[in-house]
């Protein structure tokens, strides 16, 4: 569905969709070391992810040094006051749609939550 989110915005991009926490950790890291292949731009996490919850993976991806400033975007159905106390660290929190409308619009609010975090990236450097 994210895929076809970022479709609608018709923006060319590298999607990269792994099935569970610990592909995450595998993708993102190998030997407890970050990879060597490019960085994603910007990580989409659901917090109900097999294995390893997206709260977990944050913690993880904000507590390595050459993975802390990656923008992560959260996309979750969990209320966002519950959602808030685990995933204060990611960069914006969007509430995932139930309807199939409303769920192809929020590509635009994932893209704007990475031009956001580079700005706010770029200003702290």
């Amino acid at each position: 569905m994210i895929r076809k989110a970022f479709e609608q915005e018709k923006t060319k991009c590298e999607l990269r969709v792994v099935e569970d926490g610990d592909e995450v950790l595998q993708y993102l890291m190998k030997s407890g070391e970050p990879q060597q292949l490019p960085l994603p731009d910007i990580i989409v996490l659901d917090l109900n992810l097999p294995k390893r919850d997206g709260a977990e993976l944050l913690a993880t991806i904000r507590a390595t040094a050459a993975l802390k400033n990656v923008a992560v975007a959260i996309v979750s159905s969990s209320p966002e006051e519950v959602a808030m106390k685990s995933v204060a660290q990611a960069d914006c929190y969007i509430r995932k749609p139930t309807k199939l409308a409303q769920f192809l619009a929020i590509g635009r609010e994932i893209l704007d939550c990475y031009r956001s975090a580079q700005v706010r990236k770029n200003q702290a450097s």
